[in-house]
């Protein structure tokens, strides 16, 4: 176990989502191989676990000794196997353990039962790799989970009252309009107020990545330097699908404002305007502050250039906004 009296844990505590939360691994790897993830390239698709006790052990003496009140499991795919949730599950109700906890899940993981043992656990939020609305690039990405599958996954998570987070790419290798539009009219109907949208990043070691490279497409990086200063996902580096690269810039800024001034927030009891908006720029706030005043000028610029950035993409380009039917999401 992590012997957390070397350090202040409150000083690694975030306030984003819910107070006093703690990034936690509790597995490393994930059995799947999508092919534009380097899982396959670092983890050799295997799927590796801590101890449901060892993981239980430092989260109660978190919560214990420092006021610890969440978790966010950061595993690649927790729980890769139904009866480790349950064993986990069990192991929190018998240990009386109270606090409030999400993790990056499959949309085919879960049934409707089973989400309900992991709300009574603690389980809150639950994030999804929708990654596409269409079912021929689902497959091209060996992704393994349907379209439908995650509707139906975000449908019984509000039910229960777990908030469900869907991520999906725009910008895959040869990726049509047809293909992109799917995709939006995916996010557009997903009665969650979370739906993210990212830019594909040829990953080091994934599949994709080498198909690119062998087609002579792509030059994958030499330096650690290099691959450190790429921002995979959030910026558009490369395009290799046949759309504009402004088009795809415009669909992924109008899910993040729409995300960030939606009614509402993660907990499906909070509906105060601007929820979601307040809770991001506290926590923002939080972290540059704990990193000192040097840090917090260069965040609050940081900051406001990619709030403009957002900003501007969304605004100047009505036409790119009308193509795509981007307009008000249902957040239902």
């Amino acid at each position: 176990m992590i012997d957390w009296t070397l350090v202040n844990p409150r000083d690694y505590y975030q306030k984003y989502i819910y107070d006093d939360m703690l990034y936690l691994f509790s597995s490393k790897g994930c059995p799947f191989n999508c092919s534009f993830c380097g899982n396959s390239g670092y983890h050799r698709c295997t799927h590796r676990r801590r101890s449901t006790e060892l993981t239980l052990d430092e989260i109660e003496n978190l919560a214990k000794n420092h006021g610890l009140k969440a978790v966010y499991f950061t595993d690649e795919l927790w729980c890769a196997k139904k009866s480790d949730a349950y064993e986990f599950c069990e192991k929190v109700k018998e240990r009386n353990l109270k606090f409030y906890w999400g993790c990056d899940s499959r949309a085919d993981q879960y049934t409707k039962e089973d989400l309900q043992m992991l709300y009574d656990s603690g389980c809150r939020w639950l994030l999804f790799g929708g990654e596409s609305g269409s079912e021929l690039m689902l497959k091209k990405i060996n992704k393994g989970v349907e379209a439908v599958g995650v509707e139906e996954a975000v449908k019984n998570c509000k039910e229960i009252g777990i908030a469900a987070i869907v991520t999906l790419v725009v910008g895959l290798p040869g990726e049509t309009e047809e293909e992109v539009r799917e995709t939006i009219a995916l996010g557009m109907r997903l009665p969650t107020k979370f739906v993210l949208v990212f830019h594909y990043f040829p990953t080091p070691g994934s599949p994709l990545e080498r198909e690119l490279i062998e087609k002579g497409l792509h030059k994958p990086p030499m330096r650690i330097k290099e691959i450190g200063n790429a921002v995979a996902m959030e910026t558009l580096e490369y395009n290799f699908s046949n759309i504009p690269s402004r088009e795809l810039k415009v669909i992924r800024c109008f899910f993040l404002w729409s995300a960030f001034w939606q009614k509402g927030s993660f907990d499906p009891k909070e509906e105060g305007h601007f929820a979601f908006a307040k809770e991001t720029i506290a926590d923002f706030i939080n972290v540059i502050t704990k990193r000192g005043i040097k840090y917090f000028f260069s965040g609050i610029f940081t900051a406001a250039k990619e709030f403009l950035y957002i900003f501007w993409n969304v605004a100047a380009y009505p036409g790119i906004r009308k193509k795509y039917g981007l307009y008000v999401r249902n957040k239902r």
